[in-house]
């Protein structure tokens, strides 16, 4: 097997992983567009990690972070519904993302690359950082897994609980 298939192979089992373990609380929660809200906080994580020079990597966690977390904020102060905050926050993530790439990058940058991906361009690094993310995810829902069920599944007797 060629080494940029297995690298790929490999992304894939890890994203997917992933993707299962934290799409059921998404599912449940009734939130199906904040994983595309967040994704399209990725375009903008990208260009602002390409303007400050830090990475692709650090703008992308540090923007989907804040992006989830004042999502979260807006919807438990129940100020507009929680698609329109969706909404929202992706199509501002994704216009500013647009912005501060073409402003950065300039004619030549590949945005479907940005945009869509390649998943055969998989590098070592990635996959690292693939499976750290996978590692991190898996510990924190061992270790809050009966609270974030029962936070999921009932608010009230989370609360009650403590």
């Amino acid at each position: 097997m060629e080494d940029f298939i297995f690298r790929a192979l490999l992304a894939a089992i890890g994203i997917s992983i992933i993707a299962g373990s934290l799409g059921c609380f998404v599912i449940w929660k009734r939130m199906s567009y904040f994983s595309e809200s967040i994704s399209h906080s990725a375009l903008l994580g990208v260009s602002l990690g390409l303007a400050s020079g830090l990475g692709i990597h650090f703008g992308l966690v540090l923007v989907g972070a804040v992006f989830a977390l004042l999502i979260v904020v807006l919807q438990e102060r129940k100020f507009l519904s929680n698609d329109a905050i969706l909404g929202i926050f992706s199509h501002i993530a994704l216009s500013l993302g647009i912005v501060v790439l073409g402003l950065v990058g300039g004619a030549n940058t590949d945005y479907f690359g940005f945009l869509f991906g390649d998943i055969l361009s998989i590098t070592n690094t990635d996959i690292v950082w693939v499976y750290s993310v996978l590692i991190v995810i898996a510990s924190l829902l061992g270790f809050f897994w009966q609270r974030l069920l029962l936070l999921t599944l009932n608010e009230e007797l989370a609360k009650a609980e403590g």
